[in-house]
């Protein structure tokens, strides 16, 4: 029972029932309606022809029987009225009876054709759902592998170890960075070993105390164990676990995350150590405080005795210093030069007889002055010793480099008594130390890890690319051995290449692999060369190691992606011209029967017959031109069979060739079923016009008769007969329209594609060309905005639409006014940034309600009365030419009154003359 008590009956269920049921009411009403008239018409008008309004109605019926009953009722109603009404004087009987007998074939080919029509649109609804449905389905099954995937990775490729085990202790899943850790393979563990087998004596005594409980408690953290390697090493980790258990609560397996603690014990111990070590400096340098304070007691005296032997070695110092190869200099406690060696003249030629007190100040590079002098009076000021660098001009007028170098010479009070310096030549040692930095500046700036180590495996230098390549800066790395980087299946690899360095040989681009800090491997390239001395013998080796990891990757991407093609049922194959067919996937071998090894190397269009939809040459072009070409292909089976394929080509760069990936789809029986289908349409519209035209004839018929009745025997009826014939005249007409409406309707259904660039104005002319009389009858106002756009169209059916809006916008005028119109362009810009062109018709008429402004769209819908002439198509044929040609059709309200009918055909370049928008009215006036 529903709430209000009625069995089986909801809105969802009644809603349709009332529309169904209001349908057959209107149909039922116009035959109704129809046999009344027929009724007291004479026999010889034929009024059983408005039959075939409810006839029609029947195409929105949902039953298929509903035509073909209401057929029969049409025809029986046909009968049943020429039997009840009058004979018409001067019409022979023969003609009333041939007319009506025209209803047995007219009703039962109408419903024919509707009920083809109801199945054929069925059947399509039917083969879009299914299409749909399998590409959400085929999307939905990649989604769910690639995430698949996803998962496997990251448990597979986690920084640290994870691993399950059953309620008996034994392995039964495990992360690859685990197994590297332990150096196994998934089949020699999983299933096979217990976690006792892999862990310490010690550790096995704590797993069999503490497993039980954690069966019972279910979670378990941070427990110390030691891994033993296959290969016998051991190392510590850190486990934490939790249980997974049934719905029952029984315990299934364990879920343990495991951390190497390797690093964190080597840092524990370095701190110990370091601590010990502190300890014992601490007390090495308090004894070596007091050491020293009683040797500065001591020097303290010898201080003394050295100032009295200090002006006796004075006559020794100068020879000694005249002696040396270095410039020796002398000043004054304020700084003043009071003394040159004889090598400072030789250097700079200066004249024996300038004073010293000039200095050497005018001999030092100009660029070098300021600072030196700033340098010296500092030095001067705090009593400091100076070291600085600067140059000094040689007697021939070059600048070499020296480094200056002054002490204060001090008294027993510390106060100085004289400052002594010395210029030593640096020049040579200044180029190397420059050259020098340039080259480690440019190793330091490579982006590869360059470093050095000695013959015996100790690494020397690491410049900061290695430091972000493994992880360790320079403080840790270096003076360690290389195996630090190295996996313990790789120590062999070094002693190999350390051999061949010593021999002379420089290797280049050896793939190898490397340990990361935190222990994740890197796939590197290395380029090894020996370090050799002065006497040309190997002192060092040299190696360049580039990070190749993300290579690999896509490397092995793309040997899944090859085997993921290989595995498709799509036929997919890669050729080239000069080399043929390079690739030839199990989908090609399904579709076409030729197997891989009878496909290699052959031509794909000689061994299939390739016909394209176009030529070949015109296919090169475009793929050159935008690296892909999309089309169909009728290619010949290795059976001889036929067929037509939906092909797609793309153009990429392998190694330096330019290969072609062309996948394929079969589309035989899919472009067999189209083809039957557009000849049914075809037929159906030649069955329609057939109709049409058939039903024209006797419309003619009867409104010519009528015609003649009004005006030869007007005066023989009453005022009602008068009425009736009027009626019919005008139920004659409209039905001769509303039949060229639908038949207009069904060919913009089917038009030609818009082919035509043509000036909107064009289009504008033809329209007021055709409709020249009736704005002269109304004394209509046209104002046309320019310049009009330039579009792509079909200019017949565009000259259509515009026509209809135009036509509606002379009839819809408001009370006591004349048409008031504008046409003008429009240029809109969709969500994608694309621009859309066409054309707007302003009008001042009474408007469109805002519920009514979709509808009236719709075939047959009407937002007036029967007061204004009309059909209720025309409107529905501007939608059609818009929708054809990629645009669209809406109404909105004009400002001021009135409304827009706007009309726009699709993404259409878009030309405007410079200058100014024009306006150029029309005055259409009775003179």
């Amino acid at each position: 029972m529903t709430r209000d008590g009625l069995h089986g009956l909801t809105t969802e269920t009644l809603t349709p029932r009332i529309g169904e049921l209001g349908l057959f009411t209107v149909m039922a009403a116009l035959g109704a309606g129809t046999f009344l008239l027929d009724c007291v018409t004479p026999r010889g008008v034929p009024v059983w022809v408005l039959y075939v309004l409810p006839l029609i109605l029947t195409s929105w019926a949902p039953h298929r029987w509903s035509s073909r009953i209401v057929a029969g009722i049409c025809t029986a109603l046909t009968f049943l009225g020429y039997v009840m009404s009058s004979d018409m004087p001067g019409v022979p009987t023969w003609l009333p009876q041939t007319n009506r007998s025209f209803s047995l074939i007219i009703f039962p080919l109408i419903a024919y054709v509707i009920d083809q029509q109801k199945r054929l649109t069925r059947e399509w609804h039917k083969s879009m759902e299914l299409a749909a449905e399998q590409v959400a389905l085929r999307e939905r099954s990649l989604l769910l592998k690639k995430t698949a995937e996803e998962v496997q990775d990251l448990y597979d490729r986690a920084p640290c170890g994870y691993h399950s085990l059953d309620s008996t202790g034994l392995v039964v899943a495990m992360n690859q960075t685990e197994l590297d850790w332990l150096g196994y393979t998934k089949e020699e563990l999983i299933g096979k070993r217990r976690f006792a087998d892999l862990i310490t004596p010690a550790g096995v005594v704590l797993f069999k105390e503490r497993f039980p409980q954690f069966i019972r408690d279910g979670q378990i953290k941070d427990l110390e164990f030691e891994f033993i390697r296959k290969d016998g090493s051991t190392f510590p980790i850190l486990l934490s676990a939790t249980a997974v258990t049934d719905s029952a609560g029984r315990f299934v397996s364990s879920r343990s995350t495991l951390i190497d603690m390797t690093e964190r014990k080597r840092a524990e111990e370095a701190l110990q150590r370091s601590h010990q070590s502190l300890e014992a400096l601490v007390a090495e340098r308090t004894t070596t405080l007091l050491e020293t304070n009683q040797r500065l007691e001591q020097e303290l005296a010898q201080s003394q005795q050295m100032h009295r032997a200090l002006t006796a070695s004075e006559n020794r110092f100068r020879e000694l210093v005249e002696s040396l190869p270095l410039p020796i200099w002398t000043c004054l406690p304020d700084g003043t030069c009071d003394y040159l060696s004889p090598q400072w003249a030789h250097y700079t030629g200066r004249s024996a007889d300038e004073p010293f007190s000039t200095g050497c100040l005018q001999y030092v590079h100009p660029e070098d002055r300021s600072r030196i002098t700033e340098q010296w009076h500092d030095a001067v000021t705090h009593a400091h010793p100076l070291d600085a660098e600067l140059r000094f001009k040689r007697a021939d007028g070059v600048y070499r480099w020296f480094h200056a170098h002054a002490t204060p010479i001090r008294d027993q009070d510390r106060r100085v008594l004289k400052w002594v310096g010395t210029y030593t030549d640096m020049h040579d040692r200044k180029q190397a130390q420059e050259l020098q930095a340039r080259l480690a500046a440019i190793v330091e700036s490579s982006s590869d890890a360059v470093m050095s180590k000695s013959l015996e495996g100790r690494i020397e230098s690491w410049n900061k690319s290695a430091e972000r390549m493994f992880g360790y800066s320079s403080e840790d790395i270096i003076g360690q051995p290389v195996t630090r980087i190295l996996p313990t299946d790789r120590h062999a690899e070094e002693s190999i290449l350390i051999e061949q360095i010593k021999a002379g040989i420089r290797i280049q681009q050896f793939e190898s692999v490397r340990i990361h800090k935190d222990g994740h491997l890197i796939q590197v390239s290395l380029t090894v060369s020996p370090i050799v001395d002065g006497n040309g013998h190997v002192t060092a080796v040299s190696t360049i190691a580039r990070d190749i990891t993300e290579r690999k990757r896509v490397e092995h991407t793309l040997t899944q992606q090859r085997r993921l093609i290989e595995l498709s049922y799509d036929p997919i194959f890669s050729w080239d011209m000069e080399r043929g067919i390079l690739d030839w996937n199990r989908g090609c071998e399904q579709l076409y029967g030729y197997t891989r090894a009878e496909a290699i190397g052959r031509n794909s269009h000689t061994l299939l017959s390739s016909t394209p939809s176009c030529p070949f040459d015109t296919i090169y072009t475009e793929l050159e031109t935008t690296g892909a070409w999309t089309g169909e292909i009728h290619h010949r089976t290795k059976d001889g069979r036929e067929l037509l394929v939906e092909s797609r080509w793309g153009l990429m760069n392998a190694g330096g060739q330019r290969l072609v990936l062309e996948t394929n789809r079969d589309i035989t029986e899919r472009r067999q079923a189209e083809l039957m289908i557009l000849q049914k349409n075809k037929d159906l519209e030649t069955l329609l016009y057939v109709t049409s035209h058939d039903l024209k004839e006797p419309l003619r018929a009867i409104e010519s008769f009528s015609v003649l009745l009004q005006e030869r025997y007007a005066d023989r009826l009453d005022e009602k007969g008068q009425d009736f014939l009027r009626r019919i005249v005008r139920a004659t007409q409209r039905l001769d329209r509303l039949l060229t409406d639908i038949l207009d309707l069904s060919r913009a259904q089917r038009m030609d594609p818009p082919i035509d660039e043509i000036g909107a104005d064009h289009l504008v002319r033809e329209v007021l060309r055709r409709l020249e009389s009736r704005i002269k009858a109304t004394a209509a106002r046209i104002t046309v905005c320019t310049p009009l756009p330039y579009l792509r169209v079909n200019t017949t059916w565009a000259v259509q639409g515009l026509y209809n809006l135009v036509s509606n916008a002379l009839k819809f005028v408001s009370p006591g006014g004349a048409p008031d119109i504008e046409i003008a362009p429009h240029v809109e810009i969709d969500p994608e940034g694309a621009e859309r062109v066409g054309l707007v018709v302003r009008d001042r008429g009474p408007g469109v309600p805002s519920d009514q402004r979709e509808r009236i769209f719709e075939l047959f819908r009407r937002a007036v009365g029967r007061d204004i002439e009309g059909t209720g198509a025309g409107l529905a044929i501007v939608r059609q030419v818009a929708e054809r040609h990629g645009g669209r059709a809406w109404v909105a309200p004009r400002e001021g009154g009135g409304s827009e009918f706007f009309l726009t055909f699709g993404i259409t370049r878009q030309v405007v003359k410079e200058g100014g928008h024009d306006v150029e009215t029309i005055r259409y006036s009775d003179r």
